[in-house]
């Protein structure tokens, strides 16, 4: 549905940089993509079903293990599924992970949303961990041999052998251009380095030559007679040393085998030799005789032996004949009429190859074309994601004002509670704020799941009478054991032991599983790729919102905490300053009971009650918002909410 409607702005996006490829058909090659990966995790997710998290807490909580099944724990986990799957069944994996990872990559490169090619990478990349992991577990299949006999599986699901060869996604190459240049360069510096020091080698031999030159040059000349003489003794000298060196030359070693070898070699050649010279003599002597065996023969012995001859062509055109009359029946061989061309035939033969010419040159032109705008829309793509980077900063600053005044309020208030709630209700003194290395409000905010109960204690008795029984029966098993080891040695067996089995390895199949639920989740809807809404290709701010207000909720929280760590300071100073001034009234009114007599002391110990018994009783919720108003500024006369007047 979505196709067909975004072909009515095809033409448009054309125009926009598209090419024939438009951004509605890179949509629907990257939905496709998804439909084909969800199909293939269809055969692999048993393999890595998990029990949610959240549910096996709660079951921890609700069924919490008892410690007399502590033991046997372990005998009850199940081991992990075993995958059966041969050579053969993960070749057609890897196969198709190939090819949904090569159509990925193309949609990623000519992609021009900025928000949808970054799901695109995240399974582009999942997809080649996959094929990867399948690639090394057929390596362990083949017992370690890297070369596959592959021809078989590739016939089955009608592929060429380039299907399996692992593509290097252009991305992976633009991400590293630097790094690559960088290399390139220092290649490029140390061969003209190399090259410079050899041209130095070079002229600083050619010099030293030169020198010598100069040198033999400035000795006196010779005649010529002896030169002559002179070249005849060198020569004469170089003779004997010659000679005298292959005089007392040995031949190298050689192993027997070699020589046997060797011997065999050219005696088998030499053999082979007089077998063809033999046969050959033959031959002629053949020919010589059938000659001479023909001029003897009469006219009726030849005219039959010319019979014989035509009636063999016959027979043979006639036999092709049927032959190809059958063929044609079959339909596996054109008509003699239609192989055969005429010189008009030949003409046209001759036009059609024009035609094809110019077929080529116009596919040459078509292929220049979606190279131009393949390029076209990567520049597009690269300004889309520019625009969406200046727009992830502004819609943090907007994010941070229209909302952060009502994420502090949040905060403060998620703070001020659990104020109230850890305070110590007889001192009256509130807990100590956790620093930042420990999160600060973060556990308070949004506290972890609680730890399960710890076990009830075991019954002293039940406990040695269950040590007791397994210390017995691990003894008794141990017997038997040693017992059947002595038999079988006895009668010569060597029990092997048992192979410990290796699971294939599925970490990119959850990998997988995760990027099909994000698609599924922020991209499933066909709104999503309607471009009559979004035809530019620009980025959505909502997503964005989304993902940039949990950052922003947590530069709040920060900033709230260090704001509440002054509060809670204050509040320490501001019970401490109420401890100290009820200390004080207490002791005055002991002094005014010893000048006025008992009357005077009971009432200075009413007041002194009085001031600790309000210090109990007192709201310290109210404490809190005090605390708050003044760190905010608020008048000292102003009532707080849960105060009176």
């Amino acid at each position: 549905a979505p196709v067909a409607r975004g072909k009515g702005v095809a033409g448009r996006a054309r125009g926009a940089g598209g090419g024939d490829m438009s951004h509605v058909t890179f949509d629907a090659q990257w939905r496709a993509s998804m439909r084909d990966l969800l199909a293939q995790m269809e055969s692999e997710l048993p393999l890595v079903e998990e029990e949610d998290p959240a549910e096996k807490a709660a079951n921890e909580i609700l069924n919490p293990p008892n410690a007399s099944s502590g033991a046997d724990k372990e005998k009850e986990e199940k081991p992990p599924p075993e995958d059966l799957r041969g050579l053969r069944e993960f070749a057609a994996a890897h196969a198709e992970y190939l090819r949904i990872l090569t159509n990925l990559e193309l949609v990623y490169d000519q992609m021009c949303h900025p928000q949808k090619r970054e799901e695109v990478r995240r399974a582009m990349e999942a997809c080649a961990g996959r094929a990867l992991e399948t690639r090394h577990w057929m390596v362990k299949l083949n017992d370690g041999v890297e070369a596959f006999a592959l021809d078989d599986v590739l016939g089955d699901l009608k592929k060429t052998p380039d299907a399996v060869e692992i593509p290097v996604p252009r991305c992976f190459v633009e991400d590293r251009a630097e790094s690559i240049e960088a290399r390139e360069a220092f290649l490029h510096e140390t061969r003209h380095k190399l090259r410079n020091e050899e041209e130095a080698a070079r002229k600083k031999d050619h010099t030293e030559s030169e020198i010598l030159a100069s040198d033999d040059a400035a000795t006196p000349p010779v005649s010529a007679e002896d030169a002559e003489s002179a070249l005849k003794a060198s020569a004469k000298r170089a003779e004997i040393e010659a000679l005298q060196a292959y005089r007392f030359m040995r031949a190298p070693a050689m192993p027997e085998e070699d020589a046997l070898r060797l011997i065999q070699r050219n005696e088998r050649g030499r053999q082979g030799r007089a077998r063809s010279f033999a046969m050959a003599e033959t031959r002629r002597e053949q020919e010589l005789a059938d000659a001479a065996l023909l001029n003897k023969r009469s006219e009726a012995e030849v005219a039959v032996i010319c019979q014989a001859l035509i009636r063999g062509f016959l027979t043979r055109r006639r036999v092709r004949r049927l032959r190809d009359e059958e063929l044609q029946f079959l339909g596996m061989k054109l008509p003699e009429r239609l192989e055969r061309l005429t010189l008009a035939e030949e003409a046209k033969l001759d036009a059609t190859n024009e035609d094809a010419a110019s077929v080529s040159s116009n596919r040459r032109a078509m292929e220049l074309r979606d190279a131009n705008n393949a390029s076209a829309r990567r520049a597009l793509r690269t300004t889309r994601l520019e625009e969406m980077e200046r727009a992830t900063v502004e819609l943090k600053q907007l994010v941070k004002q229209t909302e952060g005044r009502e994420m502090r309020e949040r905060v403060q208030d998620t703070i001020n509670a659990w104020f109230v709630e850890n305070r110590d209700p007889l001192t009256g003194e509130y807990p100590e704020f956790p620093g930042e290395d420990k999160g600060g409000s973060r556990d308070i905010i949004d506290p972890p799941p609680p730890k399960p109960p710890p076990p009830p204690p075991e019954d002293p008795k039940a406990k040695a009478a269950r040590e007791k029984k397994e210390a017995e029966a691990k003894k008794k098993a141990e017997a038997e054991a040693k017992k059947k080891a002595e038999e079988a040695k006895k009668k010569g067996i060597v029990e092997k032991k048992p192979e410990k089995k290796v699971v294939a390895p599925v970490e990119f199949v959850r990998e997988i599983r995760d990027a099909l639920e994000r698609y599924h989740a922020e991209w499933g809807d066909v709104s999503n790729f309607d471009l009559s809404t979004n035809f530019e290709q620009r980025h959505d701010a909502e997503k964005i919102v989304d993902r940039l207000r949990p950052a922003v909720f947590e530069e709040v929280r920060v900033e709230t905490d260090a704001e509440m760590r002054s509060v809670l300071l204050h509040l320490k100073e501001m019970v401490a300053a109420e401890k100290g001034a009820g200390a004080g009234g207490g002791k005055k009114g002991k002094a005014g009971g010893g000048k006025k007599g008992g009357g005077g002391k009971k009432g200075g110990g009413k007041k002194g009650k009085g001031k600790k018994r309000s210090h109990r009783g007192s709201n310290p919720g109210v404490s809190v918002r005090r605390a708050l108003s003044l760190r905010r500024g608020d008048t000292a006369g102003r009532t707080l909410p849960g105060e009176k007047k």
